[in-house]
């Protein structure tokens, strides 16, 4: 949720719409990824300061994103597009989309297995292979 507090500012809203169901409000606004780290618990920052560094140096700066909130003023679903700029070994681009459902039910989450996983890093250099950390 940190996410929202580095928004730019400008915040439109779409307008009515439904997630899983569920009445919510649809808003488009921009990230500002200079101000995304700022927005987290010190002991987070470093890491996510790396990762921030590969996004600029593919010339990112911000990040379009919609983000839904329910009638009890809940984020239920979050998703952005952006273009990574061609480096030279070709561009392309990033989509994400994440519902948040099922609020105060009990979790029980189950990590994968290290082999089944990417670090975003490595995610990245699938675009620049040039930046890496």
């Amino acid at each position: 949720l940190a996410l929202l507090e580095a928004l730019d500012g400008s915040i439109e809203e779409i307008g009515p719409d439904t997630v899983r169901g569920q009445d919510a409000t649809h808003y488009r606004a921009t990230l500002d990824l200079a101000r995304l780290a700022s927005t987290l618990p010190e002991e987070q920052r470093a890491t996510l300061e790396l990762q921030l560094e590969q996004l600029r140096e593919l010339g990112l700066s911000s990040m379009p994103m919609d983000v839904w909130i329910d009638t009890e003023g809940r984020l239920t679903r979050i998703s952005s597009t952006f273009t990574v700029p061609d480096t030279g070994t070709g561009g392309g681009s990033i989509s994400w989309d994440v519902t948040l459902y099922d609020f105060g039910t009990d979790v029980s989450i189950k990590i994968p297995a290290k082999k089944k996983t990417q670090s975003v890093d490595k995610l990245l250099g699938a675009f620049a292979p040039t930046v890496q950390s």
